[in-house]
Formats: structure tokens, sequence, C-alpha cells
């Protein structure tokens, strides 16, 4: 009799039980507080529950096995069986509801899932599902009024009924994401890059990638934690018929259940349709590179064996980001022989690319080291025609270098002289561009002397050439003094056009401006004004007034002639000596002074031509009428 009265305790226990779940509720969270709180914690707090009643019904049966064997009167056994029937009642009816609580809390949460992954941009269909979502829990939660869902645990009460109606409408919402699903990778799987009406909405194209996320996104709030999400029997009085028809019509109710599998029952085919986009996007890899292997398509600044590399990394990335989706597909899909199928293809595919890009990285190897003997060219070079000195750099150092750049980038090793040569690159460009600035300078230099001082400055020039001579010879680019070399003639440089900066401005404003100045004066000055009588003394007056301006004027040329020749001097001793030897017999002094004399022998002879053609001019004028244009210069 005490275990029979151990057993009967259960009753008081569950009943204590439930009456302790509801005063909490009410006072700690409010009659509706259920449906408020997170939905995930209020699954797991249900699903907690449902297993402890769970242990207590496993519980109960063991002690009413253990009681009956040891009772002897049939009466006592069937007050044990009378008594345990009334507790397990109220369990089964506790589990029963745990068991809607569940189904309904596990759905609200995956749609609330749903909601959070914010996928209505691509599927604008999915927000109407949300709406139609918040709409059937509001028939079990806000058109309602009742307190806790744990008070009344009634079988067939409106509860039960409304959570039959609510896992159809359930049924069918599955149903249209679906729908949208496919509709959304249908649009992807198209050929044509145009949007797809769907439903009166705008479903835009998704990629490869895009679309398989998506359907992850799915498979992720599609599936149910629990097999069944209503009571195990649909014998409500008054309901049955009603609920019957519903779930047969929505297609996945059996013995009162819904199927989700059967609302997701297309999945397969969808996969079945990213498998032929992946088959078509490797069928298109290998037809490109069968059409451009031998000449892909040309890349600006880009060398012959980088477009090749570069076209094939290209392809080669587009196979592996499909070898990546075919990994992500799930797993009872890959035992599929299409599966197998495009996935050998898609390795063939990228095994004969990276055979392709083996290939062009080995020929490149097997030049390098030919193309780097281009550092042992001279720094400078002389035109076999024009004699004009130029630098001297292979433009294939370039190019190794920005191959070498290129293969690095993309994860090739470099062998030891490409790597040499990479790290001299600042170096190189340094000495490249300091050469060709120093050439441009030399060559400026050159070109500013004044033709009279090229024969004058010649030795200049020669010293100047004479440094430049080892670039030409011995410097190459791997050499080590190429710093003093520059040095060198960037001073030689800069001396050069010292000299020719000074004889240039003797030349100009101390010799060729006084023999200019010179060749435009005239010995004589008769003014228009004047007029001689002859007869009178006016042809001695006139004589005598001309010797005194004539005496005035030559002497003021003689100095001015002789300023010429002391710039003449000045300028031949700017000029530098060959070799630090100087002699006044020098033949480019020589010249150069028989040059300037003979430039004051026209200057001084065009100084007596236009003093005889004003003489000549004031000679010849007479009386033009009336009034005189130019007064004669003898009357009568």
């Amino acid at each position: 009799m005490t275990t029979i009265r151990r057993a009967l305790c259960y009753d008081e226990a569950i009943s204590k039980g439930s009456r302790l779940t509801r005063d909490t509720s009410e006072v700690s969270h409010g009659p509706q507080a259920l449906w408020l709180r997170n939905k995930q914690q209020v699954l797991q707090d249900v699903r907690s529950a449902k297993a402890v009643l769970d242990s207590l019904k496993l519980e109960v049966q063991k002690a009413l096995v253990s009681i009956e064997d040891r009772l002897n009167k049939p009466s006592a056994k069937h007050q044990l069986e009378l008594h345990v029937s009334n507790v397990m009642m109220d369990v089964e009816a506790l589990i029963e509801r745990c068991h809607q609580l569940t189904g309904i809390f596990d759905a609200w949460a995956r749609y609330d899932e749903l909601a959070a992954m914010q996928v209505d941009a691509a599927m604008p269909a999915v927000l109407e599902v949300l709406e139609d979502f918040d709409a059937l829990t509001d028939v079990l939660t806000h058109n309602k009024t009742r307190s806790d869902v744990l008070d009344g645990i009634q079988k067939h009460d409106g509860f039960y009924y409304d959570v039959k109606m609510f896992h159809i409408g359930l049924v069918k919402l599955d149903e249209r994401l679906w729908q949208a699903l496919e509709q959304a990778v249908g649009a992807s799987d198209s050929s044509d890059n145009t949007n797809v009406e769907a439903s009166g909405n705008t479903v835009r194209q998704l990629s490869t990638s895009d679309a398989l996320a998506l359907m992850k996104k799915f498979e992720s709030v599609s599936s149910r934690s629990d097999a069944a999400f209503v009571p195990q029997s649909s014998d409500a009085p008054g309901a049955e018929d009603t609920l019957d028809e519903a779930t047969d019509a929505a297609g996945n109710c059996k013995d009162g259940q819904p199927s989700i599998i059967a609302a997701w029952k297309g999945a397969e085919k969808l996969y079945f349709s990213i498998l032929r986009r992946l088959l078509e996007s490797i069928r298109e890899v290998q037809a490109e590179y069968n059409v451009h292997k031998h000449k892909p398509p040309s890349l600006r600044n880009v060398s012959p064996v980088m477009q090749h590399v570069l076209w094939a990394q290209q392809l080669q990335r587009k196979v592996q980001q499909n070898k990546r989706d075919l990994q992500t597909l799930p797993p009872g899909l890959k035992n599929a022989r299409f599966f197998r199928k495009v996935m050998s293809m898609a390795s063939n595919t990228e095994d004969t690319l990276s055979e392709y890009l083996s290939r062009w990285y080995e020929a490149w190897v097997e030049t390098v080291q030919v193309t780097k003997t281009g550092l042992n060219a001279t720094l400078l070079a002389q035109h076999p025609l024009t004699l004009k000195l130029s630098v001297n750099f292979d433009e294939g150092i370039n190019e190794l270098i920005h191959d070498a750049k290129g293969f690095k980038r993309n994860g090739f090793p470099l062998p030891q002289a490409a790597q040499k040569v990479l790290e001299r690159e600042l170096e190189l460009n340094t000495y490249h561009a300091a050469l060709k600035e120093t050439m441009k300078k030399y060559h400026d230099s050159i070109h500013h002397i004044p033709l009279p001082l090229r024969p004058l400055l010649g030795a200049a020039v020669e010293d100047l050439e004479h440094k430049l001579e080892p670039a030409r010879s011995t410097l190459t680019w791997m050499s080590v003094n190429i710093d003093a070399f520059l040095t060198s003639i960037e001073a030689g440089i800069a001396n050069l056009n010292v000299v020719v900066h000074s004889a240039s401005r003797i030349l100009t404003k101390e010799i060729e401006g006084v023999l200019k100045r010179v060749k435009t004066s005239s010995l004589i000055d008769i003014s228009s004004q004047n007029t001689y009588t002859l007869g009178s003394g006016g042809l001695e007056t006139f004589v005598r007034d001309q010797c005194d301006i004539i005496k005035e004027r030559s002497a003021r040329i003689a100095a001015d002639m002789r300023q010429a020749e002391e710039a003449v001097e000045r300028l031949v001793a700017l000029a530098p000596s060959p070799y630090a030897f100087h002699t006044d017999e020098n033949h480019y002094e020589r010249d150069l002074k028989m040059q300037l004399g003979y430039l004051a022998y026209q200057a001084t002879r065009g100084c007596v031509a236009h003093t005889l053609d004003l003489l000549k001019q004031r000679l010849v004028a007479g009386p033009t009428g009336l009034f005189y244009i130019t007064r004669p210069m003898f009357g009568t």
C-alpha cells in the first residue's frame, strides 16, 4: 500500500506543478508572455518540459508494473489502474500540449530567421509570405482572448483546432516559399540576362554562387525539428472531416501530420538545374581555351608571356569557383552520376589549365638567364651612321622585371637570376633615368655652342667625350662605379656650360654687338637743314666741318675696334687648353682671330659705304616744287 500511495502522489505533484507554472507565468510575464519571449528560448523551454514529462510518464509506467507484480487482490489492481489512468491522462495532455507548442515555436523561429536574412530584395514574394505568416500567428495569439496556453489542456478545445489550421496554413506557406525559390533559381538558370516576371514580381537574375547560397539559406529554415507538429490522432468531435479534407488538399498530411518533405520536393530538381549551369560554364571555359590558347586576348602594357598566364589564370579561377560551388551541393547529390561527370570535367579542365600555365612558366624560366645577359651591355652605344651617343639599355630587362612581378604575384617561384634582377629594379631604373637625363644635358650643351666657337671649344668637347669613353667600352649595368661616372660627367657638362655661356655672352654682346654698331655708324654728319653756298667759301666750310667730325668718329670707331679685339683675347683665354698644354700657335685660336678680323674688316667697310651713301643722297637732293622735301646741300 505504501507503493500505491507513492505512485498516487504523482497526481498531486502534477497538479501542483501545473498551478506553479501558471502562477509564475501570470505574475512575471503576463497572460501572453509566452508569445512575447524569444522564440528560440521558448522552444528550448518547451522541449525541456516535454522531456521531463516523458521521463515522468516512463517512471509511472515502471512503478505500475512493479506494483502489479506485488498485488494479489484484483480489486487492488483495479483501483491502482484507475488512479494511474487519471494520472496518465493529465501527463499525456501536457505532453500533447508541449508537442503542439514545439511545432508552433519551431516554425515561428524558422520564419523569424528567414525575415532576418533579408532576402526579399532578391525574392519579393518572400515578404508576402512573411506577412501571411504573421496573420497565422495573430490567430493563435492576438485574435483570441485566453490566458496562458498551459491553462487549458483539453484534447479537443479551440486551441487544438487552431493548431491544426495553423499547420495547414504553414504547409501552404512553405509551398509558396518553395515556389519563390524555384522562380529565383530558375531566373538564374535562364540563358538570357533579362529579368524574369513571376507572379507580378520582378526576380533579378542570380549567379550560380548566389543561387546556391540562397538555397542554403532556405534549407536552414525549411526543416523542422520534430517529426510531428500536431496531435497523433484527429478524432476531435465535429472537426475530423474538415481537418482531414484541408490537410489532404494541402498535399502534406498523412495521419494528421504535415510533411515538410512534400513542400520541398523540388530541391533536387533545382540542384540539377544548377549542375547544368556549372556544366555549361565549364564547357564555355573549354571552348574559350581551345580558341585562344595560341593567341589570347591582348592586354595593355602586358608582355606576351603574361598575356597567356593572366588569361589562363582567369579561366582557372572560373573553374575553381565552379568546383567550390560543386562542393557546396548536398552530400546526397554527390553520389549522382551527373554530379560525378561535372566534377570530372571540372577537374580535367583545371588540370589542363595548370599544365598550360606550367609550360609557359617553364619556357619563361629558360629565357631568364639569356635576358639577364643584357645587363652586361655597356652603358652607352654609338649610332653607326649618325655617330650619336645614346643610352644602351636592353628593354628586355624591363620586360623581365614586369614578368617576374607578375609570376611572383600569382604564386610562382622565381629563379635566382630573375630574383636578382628584381632586387636591382630600383637601382637599374634610377641609373637608367639618370643616364638618360645626363645624355640629354650633354647633347643640349653641344647644341648650344655657337657655330663660330665650335672650333675654339673643340678641346673642351673632346675632353668631355673622353670622360664618356668608359661608358662605351668598360662600364656595364652590373658595374659598381656608375655613380662616380655620372658624377664626373655631370661635373664636365657643368664646366662646359659655364664656358659656353661666358663665350656666348662675349661673342654676342662684346664682339658682334660692337661690330654691328660700327657697321651702321657714319663718319660724317650732314644735317638736312643746312645748305652751303657755292662761290662764297661754302665748299671750304663744308670740308672743314666734316673733317672735324670724321676725326672724332674715327677715334670712337677705333676705340670700339680695340674693345672688340680685347674681347677676342678674353674669348680665346676662356677656351681650355687640351691636356693642360697651351701655345700661342694653336690653330683654333688663329682661325678664330682671322674670322673675327674679317668681320671687323666688313664692319669698317660697311661704315665707309654707309657714309658715302649719305653723302650721295645729300648731293643729288634738289627742289621739288613750292616746298622742299629735302633741302639741297649747295645753293647758288
